[in-house]
């Protein structure tokens, strides 16, 4: 972390202490903190900017199970249990958001049961995409396959060559769910600390002292959900987690005819219709792969006019339409795509949910519990574990 005298000193310091300290005020941090309000553990999340302000707050919004990656290429990189488990995972991570978060908590964030739709790009894809969903069937999960009418039904679009549809699937204001948890975690007593930018974590022995910019923390443990600023922060765990930049526009003067979370061209290209009839477009970074890593939150005219122009081709009835939002963020990609969930080899009391790699929403639920439990010495963290690399 670069630090400036200036910075480090314009400000008095302020000193905490609590049970947990989270760094990272986005799905992940405020699904741990959210874990240890259950718990009844007292908790402080360290933010260095805003609620949401990374991935979370710059994602398509799209609360969906499984991963980019075909069933049947999850399948043939980690075994057919292993793909099985990562669905169920990321399905009972969207029961939760579904039934707890927002049914019994009321957190309320445009939550949309529109379903998804992965959808072939070519007939390559296609190919792909039967075989997946005729494993997935059989793996008990509730998919079906869409082609002709079926699928233009929900697409509004005769470009693709079929799909698979997953009803469950749906739309989410990611900013208001934070945002909605926040504000329950902060009427218990949680405290949510903005501009704390983290200079340092040290641990002696049963306590970590966390310091920021402005305050001094000290906790019985700390959860990092730093995601792609990882390594700003903890170079050798960040060294894990490479930051690749996604881009996204939004489309309004549509008409209705999206009606379907879209995924394509093996999830590189995604759209999904917004309650107030705008759409909301991303991706194109695999034409520009070498120049979308990194932190930088910028728009380039490349992967822009790449998005517009998918959309304008393929709904030719968009032609007309405007876009009212560019924007970019930062995701955090780990080596093999699943999150990383451990405890830094030097501060066992520090554990870290990071790595997301663009499903944030379909994970963090479960990675922040997966943390904790890591953390407290209460059992591993199953399908994220970091261990996994090892024995790759």
């Amino acid at each position: 972390m670069s630090v400036s005298v200036w910075r480090d000193s314009a400000k008095g310091r302020d000193a905490v202490t609590v049970d947990v300290a989270v760094i990272g005020a986005g799905v992940a941090g405020i699904a741990v903190a959210r874990q240890c309000e259950k718990r009844g553990l007292s908790c402080a999340v360290l933010e260095a900017r805003d609620l949401a302000a990374g991935a979370t707050g710059r994602n398509a919004g799209f609360a969906m199970t499984g991963l980019a990656d075909s069933y049947e290429s999850l399948v043939e990189r980690f075994g057919r249990k292993t793909a099985r488990e990562l669905w169920l995972v990321s399905q009972a991570n969207l029961d939760e958001i579904i039934d707890d978060v927002v049914g019994r908590e009321g957190v309320a964030c445009d939550l949309v049961p529109c379903g998804s739709v992965v959808a072939a790009w070519d007939e390559r894809e296609r190919a792909v995409l039967e075989r997946s969903c005729a494993m997935l069937v059989h793996d008990g999960f509730d998919v079906r396959w869409l082609e002709g009418d079926a699928l233009y039904a929900k697409l509004g679009s005769r470009a693709y060559h079929g799909g698979i549809f997953v009803a469950k699937d749906h739309g989410i204001h990611p900013v208001k769910l934070v945002s909605g948890i926040a504000d329950n975690l902060a009427q218990s007593g949680v405290r949510l600390l903005f501009g704390h930018e983290v200079r340092s974590i040290e641990q002696a022995r049963s306590q970590v002292l966390v310091r920021t910019s402005r305050a001094d923390v000290t906790a019985g443990y700390a959860v990092l959900c730093t995601n792609a600023y990882t390594r700003t922060l903890e170079p050798a765990l960040g060294a894990l987690v490479r930051p690749v930049r996604g881009q996204a526009l939004c489309l309004e003067g549509v008409d209705r005819s999206l009606d379907a979370l879209l995924y394509t061209d093996d999830g590189f290209q995604y759209a999904r219709p917004l309650p107030d009839g705008r759409v909301v477009a991303g991706g194109w970074r695999r034409a520009f792969a070498d120049e979308e890593i990194g932190l930088a939150d910028e728009c380039s005219e490349g992967v822009q006019s790449g998005i517009e122009r998918w959309l304008r081709e393929r709904w030719p009835q968009w032609r007309d339409a405007r876009v009212t939002h560019r924007w970019s963020g930062a995701m955090g990609f780990s080596p093999d795509g699943i999150p990383l969930v451990g405890t830094l080899a030097d501060r066992p009391r520090v554990a870290y949910a990071v790595g997301f790699t663009g499903h944030g929403m379909g994970f963090a639920f479960a990675a922040a519990r997966a943390a904790l439990r890591r953390v407290l010495q209460e059992g591993d963290a199953g399908i994220f574990a970091i261990e996994r690399l090892d024995r790759a």
